[in-house]
């Protein structure tokens, strides 16, 4: 059967191009695989890094601070999210804190910055409020890896 157009002028067929490659993209690394052996003797060119890379692991998480901040007297230049060391009635004790706070308790707690800031306290064995003086930058990449930790 022959296609024609809104005018009556007859279309021409659909083709599909021809294409020869049964390489896979990998979307990881960003990358195509070598399409000949030749190309596949050069080692792929490692990752850039960065001077400060911050050690993560799902369960423990040292984040570098960009701005230094004084607790106690002391400098703290580093904050250790520990959440390994937590047992799950932190989260009840959490809420219960918050409400002392007369912080209400969010619908969707891992969305919460608020509860998040009380998760990453708890994990760094800090004050709420010192953490709360972190830099913005800081404050957001450690609510950030709260969130990631609740939902991985």
């Amino acid at each position: 059967m022959e296609s024609t157009s809104h005018n009556g002028n007859a279309l021409p067929p659909i083709v599909s191009p021809q294409v020869n490659d049964s390489r896979i993209f990998d979307a990881a690394s960003s990358t195509w695989p070598a399409s000949s052996p030749a190309e596949s003797l050069s080692p792929p060119s490692p990752p850039a890094t960065s001077e400060k890379e911050e050690e993560i692991t799902p369960g423990y998480i040292v984040h570098d601070l960009r701005k230094p901040i004084t607790v106690d007297g002391k400098e703290v230049r580093s904050i250790t999210l520990d959440f390994d060391s937590m047992p799950g009635e932190t989260l009840m004790n959490i809420e219960n804190e918050m409400r002392a706070d007369e912080v209400h308790a969010p619908l969707n707690p891992v969305m919460s910055t608020m509860y998040c800031q009380y998760i990453a306290a708890r994990a760094a064995g800090m004050n709420v409020a010192d953490l709360r003086r972190l830099g913005f930058k800081d404050l957001s990449v450690i609510i950030m890896r709260v969130q990631n930790f609740m939902t991985s």
